[in-house]
Formats: C-alpha cells, structure tokens, sequence
C-alpha cells in the first residue's frame, strides 16, 4: 500500500540540522507527534511510505542539502521549493501533481494529511475530488473555532477538515465536533516513541534535591503561573520547578520565575536534552486548564512523553484522557494555586522509590499498549477498509 504524508515533519536526515539552527520555528511537540506516526506506519507490512517536505522546512534546509538529498529514495521527497507572493498556490500545485503521479504508478494510493496545515489540507481536497483518491485527516486540533473573530485560514482549515474521507482522531470528542457524516475513523489519543525502552531511569542518577519539570508550550491557560505560585510556600522550600518551552506566555514566566525562589525557566532546548532531565527529574507536571472547551479535543502529547520517560505524571483531569490512565498518574483534582500545593505537599513528600515506582508503571503501560508501532496499526486498518 501507497501512502503519502503530508505535513511539516522534519526530514529524518535533517533533523539535527533543524534543531540546532531553526529551534525556535517549529513545534517540537508536533514534529515529534508526525515523525514516531510515520515510523509507526513504515514499519508496517506493506506500507510504502512517502513524506512530502513542507516548503518552510525546506527552505529550512535548502543550504545544508546535498544534491543526492533532493531525490525521492527513502522516505521524504523533496518537491520544488517555492518564495514569492504565491508560493503557497505553487506549494498546492507542485504537490497535487506528486499525488497524481503516485496514483497512476499505484492506484490504491491513500494520502495522509496533518489537516491542520491549511495549504495541505486544501491540497486533499482538491485530490479527493478531482482524482477521487482517498484521504486521511489527521485531526490532532481544531482551528480557533470558539472565539468572535477568526482568521480566514482558520475558517478555510476547518472547512477542509470536513471534506476527508476519513479521519485519525486523538479523542472521542473530535468525532461527535467534526465528523457529523459519520465518516470511518480511529481515535489514538497519541504514542510514545516504542524505543523509550532503552532510555535509561534509575533513581541513583536523579537530582539529589527533588525536581519537577513543565515542559511545553507556554500559554495563559495553561496554568503555569499558578504552578509556580503553587511552589512559593515555605513547605515546598528544597524542591526546584524547572520550567522549558516557547509560546505567547513566555516573557510572563521568566519574569515570574525570576521572582520566585525555587522556579527556573530554562528556555527552549533540543527535545533531547529535555528527555534527558525528564528521566532526572522527581516529578513531570501538566496543570492544563480543564474547563476551557478545546480540551475536549486534544490529548496533550506530552503527557504520552512524560509517562514513557519513567517519571511520574501530575496532570489535571483533562476531558480527552480516557478513564484507562487514571491508575498510572497523579491527579490534580482541585484547580487552584492552594489546590496545586496541597497536591505537590502530598506527592513530593512520597519516599523516593514510591515515586520511581508509580513512574515506571506508566511507562510500562504506555510502552506495552499505547507505542507507536501499535497505534499505526490502528490507522493502518482503517485506512484498509476504505
């Protein structure tokens, strides 16, 4: 089976190059989310798979490739790279006839799409109808659908998300939102990486004082300022908040922590680096906001990373997390800084190897039953029966 990709994954070859110079323009946790998808798919049997190379990595990339780099053997095809005032038509055009010309060498052809690039899933809508070939929305968010004032692109993105032949959802709540034909679909509410196994956790390379980590994007509603507050009391005095990530909120928690005696923001950093402090690390906390609508529809796919590290999780109860996890984590129940602290107070003063325990629990969970390989599988099947 054909499959082509769509999406602005970073090509695997390029992917030190990307991090090191182009860190702060792209989203780690989405690049990550489609590179461990695609090499679920690939290590299926019978999947051939194709990545289109967005045009923004691209140009990314352009004065690091080689010649050999540009042709289509392996996994990611690079297509010509289009600037200008109508790069975007060029973009739609340019991938549209990759398409074509896929499906006439193999015409059981099925495209792929992270559906929130607006560009490729304009592209699938024209591929569907004009060359009835099928297509594959993959649905990891909805466009700012809830607010007075939106973006045409948001409009237009979410009115090519209707027009899939089907659909990868990363909840429940995504199908009864969008899918109101009742088109086929799967929900994985996300993966971890099936090689985190080899990623070492062992109580005797943690911090000597206990450290929790927030790693991700930084919003207001995100809950973060409050966690930070969460940790200014005098019970919670030994232990160090280490805040990483990027987003509209940042300049806010840097001068947040600068304030506070045990927070530090550490910025942005390679998600190598990140893993690393993760499986160092006492305690991995998301205190994401639950009554905000979104969150209905999503599944952070960072909590999939804090659990497949081997650290325990602290998260709110979020609407999109199905009830299965609730034995490998700990809750945040009540949604408050005083709330955030009486929690933090309870969990951090667990012994150690209480806390290791819980960690590696959910790691052997997520590893056993939510891995890469596993979940592809799932998207596999419905794309068989199409």
């Amino acid at each position: 089976m054909k499959l082509i990709y769509l999406s602005s994954i970073c090509p695997k070859s390029q992917n030190d190059y990307i991090m090191k110079n182009h860190l702060q323009s792209i989203s780690i946790a989405a690049n990550k989310f489609n590179q461990l998808l695609v090499d679920g798919l690939s290590a299926q049997e019978g999947a051939e798979v194709s990545c289109i190379v967005s045009n923004i990595i691209h140009e990314m990339v352009e004065k690091n490739l080689t010649h050999k780099d540009y042709s289509a053997g392996g996994r990611d095809v690079y297509l010509k790279l289009h600037r200008g005032r109508f790069k975007y038509l060029k973009v739609l055009i340019e991938t549209l006839k990759y398409i074509r010309s896929e499906q006439k060498a193999n015409p059981n052809t099925v495209v792929v799409c992270d559906a929130v690039t607006t560009t490729y899933a304009l592209c699938c809508v024209f591929a569907r109808f004009l060359y009835k070939i099928k297509t594959v929305g993959l649905i990891t968010d909805f466009p700012n659908i809830y607010v007075t004032r939106i973006k045409f692109a948001d409009r237009l993105t979410f009115w090519c998300m209707k027009h899939f032949s089907s659909y990868i959802f990363l909840t429940e709540f995504m199908n009864c939102g969008l899918n109101k034909k009742g088109k086929p679909y799967c929900v994985i509410e996300g993966f971890c990486d099936i090689n985190a196994h080899s990623r070492a956790n062992d109580l005797g390379n943690k911090y000597t004082n206990k450290v929790c980590i927030y790693a991700g994007f930084l919003y207001k509603q995100g809950n973060i300022a409050e966690l930070i507050q969460a940790f200014d009391t005098p019970e919670l005095q030994d232990y160090e908040l280490h805040i990483y990530g990027k987003g509209s909120y940042q300049e806010e928690i840097a001068a947040l922590c600068q304030k506070s005696r045990n927070a530090k923001y550490k910025g942005m950093v390679p998600n190598e680096e990140v893993l690393q402090e993760e499986a160092k690390a006492s305690l991995l906390i998301n205190p994401r906001a639950t009554d905000e609508e979104y969150t209905k529809h999503s599944f952070p796919s960072k909590n999939m990373e804090y659990m497949a590290s081997g650290t325990p999780l602290l998260t709110t109860k979020l609407p999109g997390m199905p009830p299965e996890y609730y034995d490998y984590v700990y809750l945040i129940e009540e949604e408050t800084i005083e709330g955030m602290r009486k929690i933090l107070i309870e969990i951090l003063g667990k012994p150690a190897d209480e806390l290791h325990d819980k960690g590696m629990k959910a790691r052997e969970f997520v590893l056993k039953e939510k891995n890469n390989i596993l979940q592809a599988k799932k998207v596999l099947d419905l794309i068989s029966k199409l």
